[in-house]
């Protein structure tokens, strides 16, 4: 379904494509991998890049970019330090999908990445979603922060999300009915 409404432009209570223009970075190549790059084509996003540990197990990505409309995304490896440095501080939007641990040696390539200000092609203003969800913060999270303007978002709060929809399906009720602040302050007490 969300490919299907990622394809079809859908936005279901989005806000009207407030990513358009922006560079979007998904570091793996996974199922979740996968629904990130639905969710940044629903957010307006119109490229994706890749950063991947394998990138040789990307064309199932490639396929994916293709049906969504989507350009086919610049594929990097996780293990070309110069290129993979670059491609991290040039992007918007930056979605790691990597199981715990996995990103830590990104955390290491943003901890010693030259200056943003040195590229005239680098923002590093960044949003980054680690989806990691223990330990938190994550390395790549940590090391991510400690640029100006830019914002990390632990796994944790998509977690939070997934399970407010999942109690909404399993017990018939309107998302509005679901006790989501509860949930939500149960999750910080952990």
């Amino acid at each position: 379904a969300l490919l299907e409404a990622a394809g079809q432009g859908r936005q279901d209570k989005l806000p009207d494509q407030p990513y358009r223009g922006a560079r979007a970075l998904v570091i793996g190549n996974g199922n979740t991998a996968e629904s990130a790059f639905c969710a940044l084509k629903m957010l307006g996003v119109e490229r994706v890049d890749l950063l991947a540990r394998n990138p040789e197990h990307c064309g199932h990505m490639l396929d994916l970019a293709s049906r969504l409309g989507l350009p086919a995304p610049a594929v990097t490896a996780m293990d070309q330090t110069g290129k993979a440095e670059r491609t991290l501080i040039r992007a918007n939007i930056i979605v790691s999908t990597l199981p715990s641990g996995a990103a830590d040696p990104l955390a290491d390539l943003l901890n010693t990445a030259r200056s943003p200000e040195a590229d005239a092609d680098s923002c590093l203003c960044s949003v980054l979603l680690d989806v990691v969800y223990e330990p938190r913060p994550t390395q790549l999270m940590k090391a991510f922060c400690r640029q100006p303007a830019a914002r990390a978002i632990s796994g944790e709060r998509m977690l939070l999300y997934q399970a407010v929809r999942q109690v909404a399906l399993m017990t018939d009720r309107p998302l509005a009915a679901v006790p989501a602040a509860a949930m939500d302050q149960a999750l910080r007490e952990t």
